[in-house]
């Protein structure tokens, strides 16, 4: 279960607040609350799973966790700031690997991950080629575990990915004009286009 989902069902029991604070931005951080509310862990199927145990009381305890909302969410904004003053910070750095350490860790994982799709095919290749059975054994086992060692480069490397997309974003932003669609919707707003 994602929290989207745990936020539906907590929604359809009578906790509309809390519940639809999971399904925003903040989520985890409102799960954690939650889950400390009924003494589980701050996992989806451990609250899912207290609810379902608890029922009633479950939901009262959830209630009471509507007062903590604007301070979970007041701690989810200051450590997003804090992630966006830090790659402001690495935008006007002096030094060119700390401007330049989000494309590069990029184009690290895509070098890895392609030299690694090079290996597997190779090695399928000469299994087939050689009749040897043993040898797709040992690229499953080994793919298995590479899930782990990818785990962690390809998260950092998608957060990346979207910070690089919003920091051009508000490069090119900066100083345009209106859109056609703000400038529209300014003048009917200023009395029908006049």
């Amino acid at each position: 279960m994602d929290w989207a989902a745990l936020g539906k069902k907590i929604i359809g029991l009578g906790a509309p607040v809390v519940g639809g604070a999971l399904g925003g931005p903040a989520g985890a951080a409102v799960g954690a609350a939650i889950g400390a509310a009924l003494g589980v862990d701050g996992d989806p199927d451990a609250i899912d799973a207290a609810i379902d145990g608890s029922g009633e009381a479950a939901i009262e305890a959830i209630n009471d966790v509507e007062p903590e909302l604007p301070g979970i969410y007041a701690e989810f904004s200051r450590q997003i700031e804090n992630v966006n003053k830090t790659m402001r910070a690495e935008l006007v750095a002096h030094s060119a690997l700390q401007r330049n350490w989000r494309p590069l860790w990029g184009v690290g994982a895509l070098v890895i991950w392609f030299l690694t799709g090079l290996s597997v095919i190779a090695a399928i290749a000469t299994a087939l080629v050689g009749g040897d059975a043993s040898v797709m054994t040992a690229v499953a086992a080994a793919l298995s575990g590479l899930a782990w060692f990818y785990t962690a480069p390809l998260a950092v490397l998608g957060v990346v990915a979207w910070g690089r997309t919003a920091e051009k974003t508000a490069t090119l932003s900066e100083g345009r004009g209106p859109s056609l669609v703000e400038a529209i919707a300014g003048r009917i707003a200023k009395g029908g286009g006049k």
